[in-house]
């Protein structure tokens, strides 16, 4: 009777698992649903289950992605975390997501490979006429209520082109990330091409964020880079443009 009744729970422990590793991402999807739309999410063309799964559109506060595959870490789930590894338009962004217990969001690491003209067309930015190809290697970037407070990395533009109001190369522009007790740290810098670039980029843990850039052209003042840096401030003798922004971010959640 004992063995009975014991081959029966392990029947039933067996069926409950195979129900909890096959729950249809969609309907996981229907029970959030209510939550993501709070958050401005929006999925569709949802496949797979849960654990390992696909949606085929993204939307996020109005603005359209391409296609999310996920793939969770069920054994961080006895630790309280939620840990998943996201690929998001194919090969152009792969990440490790990491949820603790407190909604603290940590991306470690991210790979960035996206050329900028479909980046600027999912955020409808087209009219820009940007060309080049973003890469970015983020080995930490922590997001708490909604904003940064930690990152370490390097995203580089590299070929980096514009056709408006000249047409000019620009070279490869990358820009270095590090935390310090103050806030996230960045600092540009230029690979040695047509535009000379510095400057520095800071955000404080409230959201309060500095830039200062620094815009020379190499080949001088009369050069089509020169031109189309006057567009943007009053040259020195050298051409180099100055540019000073801040500003506020909105939390992400």
């Amino acid at each position: 009777m004992k063995r009975t009744v014991g081959l029966v729970l392990l029947g039933l422990f067996a069926y409950l698992v195979f129900l909890v590793a096959t729950f249809p991402a969609g309907w996981a999807y229907a029970l959030a649903k209510p939550h993501l739309q709070r958050a401005g999410v929006a999925l569709y063309q949802i496949e797979g289950t849960v654990w390992d799964g696909r949606a085929g559109r993204v939307v996020v506060r109005g603005q359209h992605l391409p296609a999310l595959d996920w793939r969770l870490h069920p054994l961080a789930l006895l630790t309280l975390e939620g840990r998943a590894d996201l690929a998001l338009g194919g090969d152009h962004l792969r990440a490790g997501l990491a949820v603790d217990r407190n909604l603290g969001l940590s991306l470690a690491p991210v790979d960035v490979h996206w050329p900028v003209p479909e980046l600027l067309a999912l955020a409808r930015l087209e009219a820009l006429q940007l060309g080049g190809r973003l890469d970015a290697r983020i080995e930490r970037l922590r997001i708490e209520a909604g904003l940064p407070r930690e990152a370490q990395g390097t995203l580089t533009w590299r070929a980096a082109s514009t056709r408006l109001p000249v047409a000019a190369q620009l070279g490869d522009l990358s820009l270095e990330l590090t935390t310090t007790a103050d806030g996230i740290q960045g600092r540009f810098r230029d690979g040695g091409g047509p535009l000379g670039l510095s400057g520095t980029l800071n955000l404080d843990p409230q959201g309060n964020w500095r830039l200062e850039l620094r815009l020379t052209p190499r080949e001088g003042r009369q050069s089509d880079l020169g031109r189309l840096l006057a567009f943007l401030g009053r040259p020195d003798g050298q051409g180099r443009v100055t540019l000073r922004r801040s500003g506020r971010l909105v939390p992400l959640f």
